[in-house]
């Protein structure tokens, strides 16, 4: 009888390691969020990395279109870029042609220690959207240079919907620069949104 247990105990701790082994699988090869990217199951982003590697996604030409995201806290950039350090952060859809086409919900959440200087145009946490960002805080600095077009402190060129969305800090460029958003394309919308910050261009 013991002996019958002892395997039946030894199948299971057995179909448990392996469960665990193909999970950790998946997420490593896999997304770097938890969730599914659904609507009811959102991927999440709870640090300045899981952010980051939404840029990364989205610059290598995912445009992430039809996929949920997710602000469960809020975050400090300041670890991935700032002045001192020297490095700018890269814009979420950081050129031309290359643009989220998701929806980004902030949950009211903040992001701080945003830094973006010069480069290029498109400037902003997201440098162009054709989806969603909605619900969300952004402070820092976007700092385009005399050259920069369409630089926002929240996003750069939008197409798409901007809810609820607010900025604090610097944003500088050259022309169709704002507070939240830098430039509208058409059938982009902007409700509910509000800026303290100091514009210039």
């Amino acid at each position: 009888m013991k002996s019958k247990k002892t395997r039946l105990l030894l199948l299971i701790l057995l179909f448990v390691l392996a469960a665990c082994i193909v999970c950790t699988g998946a997420l490593a090869d896999g997304d770097p969020w938890s969730g599914s990217g659904t609507e009811t199951d959102p991927w999440r982003i709870a640090s300045a990395e899981d952010l980051q590697a939404l840029a990364e996604r989205v610059n290598s030409g995912d445009s992430c279109s039809g996929r949920y995201f997710l602000l469960t806290k809020d975050v400090d950039l300041s670890g991935v870029c700032g002045e001192e350090a020297g490095v700018s952060w890269d814009p979420i859809g950081n050129r031309g042609g290359v643009t989220f086409y998701g929806t980004f919900d902030g949950g009211g959440h903040s992001v701080t220690g945003l830094y973006v200087v010069g480069g290029a145009s498109f400037r902003g946490l997201f440098g162009t959207v054709s989806g969603t960002v909605k619900n969300l805080k952004a402070v820092g600095s976007v700092l385009g240079s005399d050259t920069d077009n369409q630089v926002g402190g929240v996003i750069g060129l939008s197409y798409g919907s901007v809810e609820n969305c607010s900025f604090s800090g610097t944003v500088t460029g050259r022309s169709n620069v704002g507070g939240v958003v830098g430039a509208v394309g058409p059938g982009c919308t902007v409700s509910g949104c509000s800026s303290d910050a100091l514009v210039s261009g």
